[in-house]
């Protein structure tokens, strides 16, 4: 007599041993190839070297003095208008095949200048520094290609006694016997007193020659820049201001960059689509535009509140020479009101 010993159906049973052995396989590849975060994670950013540098890019001209056109030129600024301890400065710089021209066009509410200058300190009363450096933005000290010019404001006197320059010598500076030019204007209502002025300017002409440079550098060549003006009112020496913001003018790391020659700009190619034209009544399209407030200090007195009243929206200052002032501030509003452009699906 034989006995029938029934065979229990193990499919379920294998299936689930395969399944978790090609799971733990796969689990094993995956912590063999597993990367070392603590060795592939990124360093974190230096948050000193990270700042982007302040840079103007200065363009090329054939024409020389005294007909180097003033609209091509480049343009930065710093500091603010005021009727008080304030100034603001327009700096405007262009190249040619001879030299590097810098103009410095300064707000100014009270002049006043040394007569004559006494000891060696210009910066004591209105003056300006440009600070430059062959090297560019390196440096932890000024070293012998960094140079320093100082230009004084003056009425008349030869302008020789109002300029200095100065030199690296890789601790600090030393005054230097640099040929270059200063060049002086003002506008005022009287000098050395409390009458209220307008301002000043300066512009620094510095040959290539009297940096060792056997002509003008190469576009693309980057120079370290600074600029400090320095005022002067009746009470004494007011704060400096500065471009780039609180540099340190011993350590050209910390200034800002001047690039000679205009980028080039490629832009990508694109698919410009459909040209749609929106105009006053054109296909149903209703375009208006309102104002909706400002103000204008061009026909009031300059002072003692010129940058400091009129609307508090968009403002503009601007200046050219000794002799444009005006701040305008406005907003307006365009309201358009497109049929002809309206996908029934918008």
């Amino acid at each position: 007599m034989s006995t029938m010993v029934p065979i229990r159906n193990r499919s379920g049973a294998g299936v689930g041993v395969r399944l978790l052995l090609t799971a733990v396989f796969v689990l094993t590849i995956l912590l063999i190839q597993r990367p070392n975060r603590a060795q592939t994670a990124p360093a974190a950013p230096n948050r000193e070297t990270a700042v982007p540098a302040r840079r103007v890019n200065i363009p090329y001209t054939t024409v020389t003095r005294p007909g180097i056109p003033v609209p091509e030129r480049a343009i930065f600024w710093y500091g603010q208008v005021g009727p008080a301890d304030d100034n603001y400065t327009d700096v405007r710089l262009i190249y040619n095949d001879d030299e590097l021209v810098v103009t410095f066009h300064v707000f100014d509410r009270i002049l006043f200048y040394d007569t004559p200058p006494v000891g060696n300190d210009l910066t004591a009363y209105d003056a300006v520094t440009l600070y430059l450096n062959l090297d560019g933005r390196a440096g932890t000290s000024p070293g012998t290609n960094a140079y320093r010019f100082e230009g004084a404001l003056n009425f008349g006197e030869s302008r020789a006694s109002y300029q200095k320059a100065f030199k690296g010598n890789g601790a600090g500076w030393s005054s230097a016997n640099i040929n270059f030019t200063t060049l002086d204007g003002i506008q005022m209502n009287g000098i050395n007193d409390n009458n209220e002025d307008r301002g000043w300017n300066i512009s620094f002409f510095i040959p290539y020659a009297s940096l060792g440079l056997a002509g003008k550098p190469a576009a693309g060549t980057i120079w370290g820049i600074a600029a400090v003006t320095h005022d002067r009112d009746s009470g004494g020496t007011l704060p400096d201001k500065s471009w780039p913001d609180s540099p340190d003018l011993n350590s050209p790391s910390t200034w800002g960059e001047l690039s000679f020659g205009l980028p080039v700009y490629n832009p990508p190619a694109a698919n410009t689509g459909d040209l749609i034209t929106v105009r006053q009544g054109v296909n149903g399209d209703v375009v208006q535009d309102g104002h909706v407030g400002g103000n204008s200090t061009c026909a009031e007195d300059l002072w003692p509140n010129f940058g400091r009243n009129g609307a508090a929206s968009t403002t503009v200052q601007r200046r050219r020479g000794n002799y444009l002032w005006c701040k305008i501030s406005g907003t307006w509003v365009i309201s358009l009101a497109l049929t002809s452009i309206m996908s029934p699906s918008l």
